[in-house]
Order: structure tokens, then sequence, then C-alpha cells
């Protein structure tokens, strides 16, 4: 249950944040130079995304790990 819960709280934050920095951040990173806070926030995003492809995998193997009964 938790690891379905942090899926899908990872997967529409990192969403978010990806929607967010492409539409503020992106047009300030290629105007002002010394501008380090995109490259920042799109690796967040993309590491959330990941983290929460994991914990939905390991809610998928647990659900069937408890469904076989083993």
């Amino acid at each position: 249950m938790f690891n379905s819960l942090a899926c899908f709280l990872y997967l529409s934050s990192a969403s978010y944040l990806a929607f967010a920095t492409k539409l503020f951040l992106m047009t300030e990173y290629y105007v002002r130079p010394g501008f380090d806070v995109y490259p920042a926030m799109t690796a967040a995003y993309i590491l959330s995304g990941i983290v929460g492809m994991l914990h939905g995998a390991d809610a998928y193997l647990s659900f069937v790990h408890y469904k076989t009964g083993r």
C-alpha cells in the first residue's frame, strides 16, 4: 500500500516539476548567464521519476508475492 502511494506521489510530483521547470526556468536558463538552477531541477525531476518507477515495480512485485502466497 505504501509503495503504490509513494509511486503515485513521486510520479505526480515529477510531472508537475517537469512542467514547471520547462515553463518557468528554461527561458531564464538561455537568457541569463550563470543560471545554474535549470540543470539541477531537470536532474531532480528525472530522479524523482526513476524513484517513482522503482516504487511502482516494488509495489507490483509485492502484490504478486501476496497473491501467490509464497
